[in-house]
């Protein structure tokens, strides 16, 4: 840093730190910021703050300045003197500052200025500032600045330009106002909004309204009848109302008011989150309805955790002999959702009752019993609540049923486990639970479960759950490998293999079994027609595409051909579905090669056929010596992108290709099908 730089900034803060706002440190002050040094400029207004409201006169002349770095630096200087107007202690220096800025809202200072200074005003202003700033509600630019810095002043004159401005700006202004004054909690906006309620033919200012109105506290009957023409939307706004209220006369202290709100949600809910929100009012309010309330939704799905929940926790008075009483009197599933609260309460006479319901007359009744006592139950009590029992029993019974038909299977009892993990898998229970006992089906891998998994088909088709799908897959997989005559599993095997909906993840499975039953699967690629034993030699150059069309081997007697150039044919396989062939792997990292690969496709008797070639980069393709395709396309392997329609002579047909390659990877496949387009099974070569 220069010196002189240094020198000034140290100047200039000093004397502007130092307090002295007179004449002398407002013109050093302004000075700074006007300084050409960006270092200068800086210390100034950060700086500022000290200057009081002879600074902020002398900035607001800046904020306009040609030079947008000078404009910038004063704005940000008039933010260190409003900031240090508002600090703890400057009652007296605070008006003055917030007079001189409020004399920087007129127009003959930039947009942008204004709308800075008007948010400072509302920092350090008070009634005296309002007139001001309640003028610029007029101004289409700047209304919003003003409006959210009139929320933001204190006092009633700030609440009161809020809801004067109402009758003088257009509706979607209208709606922001009432919000401000709803964020407020302004009550003596209560009566204007009750009249806006009441006579504006604006649906969006009659709902703001309505909305601030609740939230001070009034009920919605209180504030606008229910409408039988309201919408959707509107039945659920109006439902709303309800919970706003309740809330406010919570937080000030209404408790019976709260208390009756509260429980009309409960009885009327829009949604199931509101109901719950509901009943935890009651709750927190420790009142007596929460008993009748928590009691009516503890068997409905989506709030009955929390109904349980409250009752569970509630101290009001007589809650324990309300439930021992409403026990007997409540259908089965209640019971049940009756006994872990009963638990939690820990009262001798719950003991009791949870201990009786061991032989109740309802299965859910039962397990959910000997579950809290820590037993396990019959598992034909399971499977009757899996299949019959509440949507929250199922799970738990669903889960209690497949643990135990895993013991089984342990244990060495695998008919009965296959029977239960069966009916597990088709009982209407989650997709965890079903998974559980698909695995189990595949685990024991029966035979006897081939009439079962023939019912699994849509679901391993379908794409919805692709967890599901596989595993209803693997379960049809394993059962098919166990079947007792060999031919019928092998055939069923490819079968899944060969589906066009299989999954490669399947299809690795399927292969597996395969290759346990010995079946070799090199058989798998050449059913479909693919080409999986070959020889190739190479490499040889390639440089700038040279080896694209050019004879490094007597093309037309490559299939008895030995060494070419020193090198040696070595054996490639592939037993992959597709059979690519990897010639980087054969050669090792090269670049601008080509190498030359050859097999043989045996067939009974004539026929016509096409070859489906794939290769990175491009290649030439030779059949019976006669060349019948080539492309120098530098490109990435895609199956099947080449189709050469050939003739195939009865017995063996000498194959050909060259590989061009310049960088990356280097592969290629062929596969061979029939004019239809079915491949040509090549397993029986």
């Amino acid at each position: 840093m220069r010196k002189g730089i240094a020198a000034s900034t140290f100047i200039i803060c000093a004397l502007v730190l130092a307090g002295g706002a007179g004449a002398d440190a407002v013109q050093d002050l302004v000075a700074g910021i006007t300084d050409a040094s960006p270092e200068v400029r800086t210390a100034a207004w950060q700086g500022a703050g000290p200057a009081g409201a002879a600074g902020v006169s002398a900035l607001g002349e800046l904020t306009g300045a040609d030079d947008p770095e000078v404009a910038r630096c004063a704005i940000a200087g008039l933010g260190r003197i409003a900031y240090h107007a508002g600090r703890p202690g400057a009652d007296e220096e605070r008006p003055a500052v917030a007079a001189a800025l409020c004399r920087l809202l007129t127009d003959s200072h930039p947009v942008e200025a204004r709308r800075e200074i008007v948010y400072l005003v509302s920092l350090v202003g008070g009634a005296d500032e309002v007139p001001a700033v309640a003028a610029l509600l007029q101004d289409p630019e700047l209304a919003d600045d003003a409006r959210m810095a009139l929320e933001r002043i204190p006092g009633e004159a700030s609440a009161d330009a809020l809801i004067a401005a109402i009758d003088m700006v257009p509706p979607g202004m209208q709606v922001r106002l009432i919000q401000s004054l709803a964020h407020r909690q302004e009550d003596a906006a209560v009566d204007k909004l009750k009249v806006l309620v009441k006579i504006t033919e604006q649906d969006a200012v009659r709902w703001a309204s309505y909305d601030a109105l609740t939230g001070l506290g009034l009920l919605p009957m209180e504030v606008m009848p229910v409408d039988p023409g309201f919408t959707r939307e509107g039945k659920v706004r109006y439902i709303q109302g309800f919970m706003r209220a309740a809330h406010a006369l919570e937080d000030k202290g209404e408790r019976e008011r709260a208390e009756r709100t509260y429980a009309s949600v409960c009885a009327f809910p829009a949604s199931q989150e509101q109901a719950s929100i509901a009943l935890l009012g009651l709750a927190r309010l420790g009142s007596g309805l929460l008993l009748k309330h928590a009691m009516g939704y503890l068997i409905e799905p989506g709030i009955r955790d929390v109904a349980s929940q409250t009752l569970r926790e509630t101290d009001y008075p007589g809650t324990d002999a309300h439930l021992l009483k409403a026990y007997p009197r409540v259908g089965p599933i209640k019971r049940a959702a009756l006994l872990p609260i009963l638990a939690a309460r820990s009262t001798p006479e719950g003991s009791a009752l949870i201990e009786e319901a061991r032989a109740d007359g309802h299965a859910e009744v039962r397990v959910t019993a000997r579950a809290l006592l820590g037993e396990k139950s019959p598992t034909e009590d399971l499977y009757e609540v899996m299949v019959q029992g509440s949507v929250w029993g199922r799970g738990d019974a669903a889960k209690a049923y497949v643990e135990a038909a895993w013991a089984l299977q342990k244990a060495g009892d695998q008919e009965q486990a296959r029977e239960m993990f069966e009916r597990a898998a088709k009982a209407p229970v989650g997709a965890q639970c079903k998974l559980d006992a698909l695995r189990g089906v595949e685990e024991i891998g029966s035979g006897d479960s081939v009439g079962f998994v023939a019912e699994l088909e849509p679901v391993i088709k379908s794409k919805t759950d692709p967890a599901l799908s596989l595993a209803a897959g693997r379960a049809w997989v394993a059962v098919h490998a166990a079947l007792p005559d060999k031919q019928q599993a092998v055939d069923a095997l490819f079968t899944i293999i060969e589906g066009k909906s299989t999954s490669p993840a399947l299809a690795s499975f399927a292969a597996e079994k395969l290759n346990a039953l010995g079946v070799d699967t090199k058989a798998i690629p050449q059913r479909q027609g693919f080409i999986t034993d070959w020889e190739v030699i190479g490499p040889f150059p390639n440089a700038n595409g040279e080896a694209f069309g050019k004879s490094f081997n007597n093309e037309a007697k490559a299939a008895a051909l030995g060494t070419v150039d020193e090198k040696t044919w070595k054996p490639a396989a592939s037993d992959a579905l597709p059979a690519v062939i990897d010639l980087t792997a054969l050669f090792g990292e090269t670049a601008n090669v080509a190498a030359y690969g050859r097999a043989t496709v045996d067939v009974p008797k004539a026929t016509k056929a096409f070859f489906l070639i794939g290769s990175d980069d491009g290649c030439e393709f030779w059949l019976n010596g006669k060349k019948l395709h080539a492309t120098s396309a530098p490109r990435g392997l895609r199956v099947d992108q080449d189709r050469v329609a050939a003739e195939l002579k009865a017995g063996s047909n000498a194959v050909l290709i060259k590989v061009l390659q310049g960088g990356v990877s280097w592969e290629f496949c062929i596969r061979v099908t029939r004019p239809d387009g079915t491949p040509l099974d090549l397993s029986a070569q």
